[in-house]
């Protein structure tokens, strides 16, 4: 095996399916530790070994987070070098690990990979109230702005001299190209695997026997983390005024949990729209088969946002379920090589429209369609994937 992997994650190991795929794809040919924030994993790779790291609480800290960011998971530093191992690659995803992963390169006189799964300095805001007021507002405004430009400057600054810099879709490299002058980064998307010929044998999720729905209701599926930038509150109020045959399934957890359950409630949608808690990564395909419809909006609240691929489209495809998404620049050249869905813009009247003509539409739901859908499975597939990761490995330990 010989050449060994550290790979740097600010989050929790279980929830990010990119990494994973990654972790799995490379273990056949490297031993790979990785360093994450949070519980501790459920998964079990041959050669991967998930090392839970407890994120500090002190003053200190928080204050680093609310400021110089960057400097956050400083502490990722000393539990690598606690192990004493030797890496080969330091793999740092994502902005916050960016320079930890930078300083231990080079102390460990190792490769040094930067996998940019967002424009992360441009999501900040997400993290901070939407409406608050003076004098708090102005601290938010202050603080925003000093996120960003530390952020700016520390990953254009280490960005240039990583040794492969790895994004996920043509957006986000020609971003980082023209903003960073990075010559090429490598764009290696967040696609599924193909999911083997007996586990499509799994009988999907059955919404109307589990919810007394009837045979003529239709089913769309919202899945992943309940929180803000994914369209879920129109999405309700959208709802609450189709007719009756429209039903919704949330399926997920998060920040926006009470605040959707109260709407349902309030709005008595207890009938038709079902909140479902997180489930196993490898139970989530037979949910996701048991829809006609799969939901992903996502709202225009930053620069990152407009140009992400979001990962549950190809979710979707992969179930063969058509679906409903934001009209963003990726999900355009989805829908137009493959018609599989509706695009819409984020406006209470278009979404209600594109869920109409989804279900309308007899094409999306033909025998015949399935074929266009077999053709997208085909080309959004991990496995198309690998062989530009191994590549790119191959070439750069050879890059001298």
């Amino acid at each position: 095996m010989g050449k060994r992997i550290a790979v740097l994650l600010h989050g929790e190991i279980d929830n990010d399916n990119r990494v994973l795929k990654m972790c799995s794809t490379l273990s056949a040919h490297y031993e790979i530790d990785v360093y994450f924030v949070g519980y501790n994993s459920q998964f079990a790779l041959s050669n991967v070994s998930f090392i839970s790291v407890k994120y500090p609480k002190s003053l200190l800290q928080k204050i680093r987070r609310h400021t110089l960011f960057c400097r956050e998971y400083a502490f990722l530093y000393n539990a690598v070098l606690a192990t004493s191992k030797q890496y080969d690659i330091l793999w740092s995803n994502d902005l916050p690990t960016l320079q930890t992963g930078f300083k231990l390169s080079k102390k460990l006189n190792a490769k040094f990979v930067y996998d940019a799964h967002e424009i992360y300095v441009e999501t900040l805001n997400q993290f901070f109230p939407e409406r608050s007021h003076f004098p708090k507002n102005s601290i938010v405004y202050i603080l925003l702005n000093i996120m960003r430009f530390h952020g700016r400057r520390v990953e254009k600054k280490l960005s240039r001299k990583v040794d492969l810099f790895i994004t996920v879709n043509d957006s986000l490299a020609d971003y980082f190209r023209t903003s960073y002058g990075i010559e090429q980064p490598l764009k290696l998307m967040n696609f599924p695997n193909q999911a083997p010929t007996a586990e499509k044998r799994n009988p999907p999720i059955d919404y109307r026997a589990l919810f007394a729905w009837a045979e003529e209701d239709r089913v769309f599926l919202y899945q992943g983390v309940l929180n803000q930038g994914r369209g879920l509150t129109i999405l309700l109020e959208v709802v609450k005024e189709l007719p009756s045959h429209y039903k919704l399934v949330l399926l997920g957890s998060g920040p926006l949990e009470f605040e959707l359950t109260s709407f349902i409630q309030r709005h008595a949608l207890n009938h038709r729209v079902k909140m479902i808690p997180k489930v196993p990564v490898n139970e989530l395909a037979r949910y996701t088969r048991g829809a006609d419809v799969g939901i992903n909006l996502l709202e225009n609240l930053n620069l990152s946002k407009k140009l992400a691929s979001p990962n549950k489209l190809f979710e979707y495809i992969h179930s063969s379920i058509p679906v409903v998404c934001s009209n963003t620049v990726e999900n355009q050249k989805v829908i137009e090589a493959f018609p599989i869905g509706v695009r819409a813009e984020n406006t209470h009247a278009d979404i209600r429209n594109a869920m109409i003509e989804v279900v309308e539409n007899k094409a999306f739901h033909s025998t015949e369609n399935q074929a266009i859908f077999d053709a997208a499975i085909r080309t959004f597939s991990w496995e198309n994937q690998e062989a530009t990761l191994k590549e790119a490995l191959v070439k750069l330990f050879n890059k001298k």
